[in-house]
């Protein structure tokens, strides 16, 4: 087959015409459209990251990660080795979340359709009722795509080599997860393919062809292949069951209420079909900042009447533990409290566990003579009300002569064959580490302090 020279142009007119440019073009390519052509400062073609275009806010993108991480270890089942950061973070993106990847296809027609299709959003506000029929705001992110209303829209073919020789990666997302029978999932309807990571723009060598085409053709040519409407391409949360589980997240109260008290996701991600729910669940969380260490909650459990509860940030909480294990300052105020609880501000769940009611609100520290056990601190949240708390069953570590914290398998640990979520728990230890000595703290109640 011929194959373009590097970013050739071309700009057809007709559908038969299309369909030609494309019938030669090699297959070891993939496919990106858009309905503008951007170029830089230089006349180069610009093919950017989301992050290089909005920004990247760290803190949010590292708690995603975390939590579509556990959503993709849910659906391929146990046994099977964690996603990667970077593929779990494309996966995010196909959702309508940033990254440092850029999406193309293996399938010509769906880039022929985004070439012909324009995003927009806007806000859109619902009343319903939470699990105990109060009633509340929520306000989501409605978006579309119409078809463009540019002349031409530009169809780009990129091609898979010239992509790693660059340096960077070429990955088909469908490597990952498949849809069970009857189920749908937004990446592997895209054929998704994404490119990087990138710190700014695709290489201009690895673009080896633009196709510039009427819009009314594209639209023709991605039809003529079964792409005549957003669903299509989108499957709602009832079909796609990632999107499903990244819409399970608690939703957070805004500053301002409007009417009554308002709520937007934790998590906001464009929703391109209608999810009206009148009547929430119980297992739908509408969060307001409170803590688990008042009279009637935490402190009615025999064990934490005593406990130093440390209030701190949920970002704390997120990404990778370094495999220290040294922890001088933390087992000191062990041996004077017996028992230190780190407890965040905000609310987290693993995926596997999104049809309760039930969070992790921070971690337990107890000290049992040189025996320290690690243990989650759980709270039962339906819709507007934090109705209990409580501590599961953790993993002991032994307090070595030298200070260190060794594991020490034992009858009475946490049963879950989920090791990765106590080894997480070593991430806001090593930080709350480190902060006793450089952060300043200001107490909040005679067993209570957080952040100055």
């Amino acid at each position: 087959m011929l194959m373009f020279p590097v970013h050739a142009h071309q700009r057809v007119s007709t559908l038969v015409e299309l369909e030609a440019a494309l019938r030669a073009i090699s297959a070891d390519v993939v496919y990106r459209g858009q309905t503008k052509h951007h170029v830089d400062t230089d006349g180069r073609i610009s093919m950017t990251t989301s992050f290089a275009r909005e920004g990247c806010v760290p803190p949010l993108m590292i708690k995603w990660i975390q939590y579509a991480s556990s959503v993709i270890r849910a659906l391929q089942g146990p046994g099977l080795p964690a996603p990667s950061e970077a593929r779990t973070q494309a996966i995010l993106q196909h959702y309508g979340w940033r990254s440092f990847y850029i999406d193309a296809t293996n399938n010509s027609a769906v880039a022929a359709w985004f070439a012909s299709h324009k995003f927009s959003s806007d806000m859109h506000a619902e009343t319903c009722e939470d699990a105990f029929e109060a009633g509340v705001r929520l306000l989501s992110l409605r978006a579309k795509y119409s078809l463009s209303k540019e002349e031409f829209g530009h169809l780009y073919v990129i091609s898979r080599n010239e992509v790693v020789r660059s340096g960077h990666r070429c990955d088909d997302l469908g490597e990952v997860i498949s849809a069970e029978p009857g189920l749908r999932l937004r990446f592997l309807d895209q054929e998704a393919c994404m490119l990087g990571p990138l710190q700014n723009a695709l290489p201009e060598s690895c673009i080896v062809g633009h196709i510039e085409a009427p819009v009314s053709v594209l639209a023709q040519y991605a039809k003529s292949k079964g792409l005549d409407d957003t669903n299509t391409l989108f499957p709602t949360p009832a079909e796609d069951p990632v999107l499903g589980l990244l819409l399970r997240n608690p939703w957070v109260r805004t500053s301002v209420d409007i009417g009554m008290p308002t709520f937007v996701r934790g998590l906001e991600l464009p929703m391109y079909s209608d999810h009206y729910i009148k009547h929430l669940p119980a297992a739908v969380a509408l969060y307001s900042q409170q803590w688990a260490n008042a009279p009637r909650f935490a402190r009615l459990i025999p064990e934490l009447v005593a406990a130093l509860f440390l209030r701190v940030p949920d970002a704390l909480a997120y990404g990778q533990p370094t495999g220290t294990t040294s922890f001088p300052r933390l087992t000191n105020l062990l041996r004077r409290h017996k028992t230190v609880v780190i407890e965040y501000d905000g609310l987290f769940r693993y995926a596997e566990r999104s049809d309760e009611p039930d969070y992790y609100k921070g971690i337990v520290l107890t000290l049992e003579s040189d025996r320290v056990s690690v243990s989650a601190l759980s709270v039962q949240h339906p819709g507007m009300r934090l109705v209990a708390a409580g501590t599961e069953r953790g993993w002991h570590y032994s307090i070595s002569s030298s200070g260190e914290w060794v594991r020490v398998p034992g009858n009475d640990d946490c049963p879950c064959n989920a090791p990765h979520r106590h080894e997480q728990f070593f991430c806001p230890i090593e930080r709350i580490e480190d902060g006793l000595e450089s952060w300043r703290w200001k107490s909040v109640g005679p067993l209570s302090m957080e952040l100055a």
